[in-house]
Formats: structure tokens, sequence, C-alpha cells
């Protein structure tokens, strides 16, 4: 993600707590995931010159403890009306875009159990939230995986 940030056009300013603990999981599709949700936000942000903010930290949740990863923007925002349909394949609103990317993105936090919450206001911005489980004890097609530890952050 850092590289995305200094790829960006817009200021991003990464916020990762000092610890957090190892995911399991595929480490570049978990990347490409997170690299998507940057450069998503960093489009809608240097469309308003905004700024993009990703924040990551550790959550003790009621169903398992998991890391919460937040990428925020000052960009335009979402119409309601179309926030239902971000994550259809084939949907986008750049003129270059394939309409792929959150579909995918969507698709890889929830293989890896986790979940995207989007929280968008037309002229104020988008939140993107995803949550990442850290124990996968109790799912046995990602349990044996790898921990994941990204030596260069986030």
């Amino acid at each position: 993600v850092a590289a995305a940030a200094a790829r960006a056009s817009v200021p991003v300013e990464l916020h990762v707590a000092s610890t957090l603990p190892d995911l399991r999981g595929d480490r570049m599709l978990l990347r490409e995931a997170l690299l998507n949700l940057v450069q998503n936000a960093a489009d809608a942000a240097d469309k308003t010159q905004g700024k993009v903010t990703v924040t990551a930290r550790q959550l003790s949740t009621p169903a398992a403890p998991a890391v919460e990863v937040v990428v925020a923007d000052t960009g335009p925002g979402i119409p309601r009306g179309e926030l239902g349909r971000i994550f259809v394949p084939g949907y986008t609103t750049k003129e270059t875009g394939s309409g792929v990317g959150l579909t995918i993105a969507e698709r890889v936090i929830a293989a890896h159990h986790g979940r995207i919450l989007v929280d968008s206001e037309e002229g104020r911005g988008t939140v993107m939230t995803v949550v990442l489980p850290t124990d996968l004890g109790g799912f046995a097609s990602l349990g044996a995986l790898a921990p994941m530890r990204d030596p260069g952050g986030l």
C-alpha cells in the first residue's frame, strides 16, 4: 500500500498501528485487493484535489480477533443510487475502467472470510472498511496457509 501511496497523484496519509497481528492468507491477492481500494480512492480524490487516508489497526470483535483497514477519500462520493452497484462486475464510472477491480477486491476479501463495508456521501467522499479475521483456525480452507507479514508495512 505504501508503494501505491507513493505513486498517487494526491496526498495519501498512512496510519498503521505499531503492532498488528499476522494475517493468514494469500499475500498477493490481499495486496492487490487493498491496492485497488487505495488506487480507486486516489482517483476519486484527484477529482476534487482531495486526499486519501489509510488506517490499519487491530480489532477485538465478538466473533474473532481481526485487522481493520480503512481507506477514506475526500473525493466527490458515490451517489446513493449507485452504491448497490459498485461491486457488480463490469460496473465503472471511469472512462478507462474495466469494472472488475472492486468486484475482485470484494471476492478476495470474502475468500479470506473478511468483509468490506462502504460508506459514502456525495460531496464529502467515501470510506471503505475492510475487516479480516486473524484467527482462521475454524476455516480449514485457509487455516494452513503461512502467516502473512509484509516487511514493507501494509
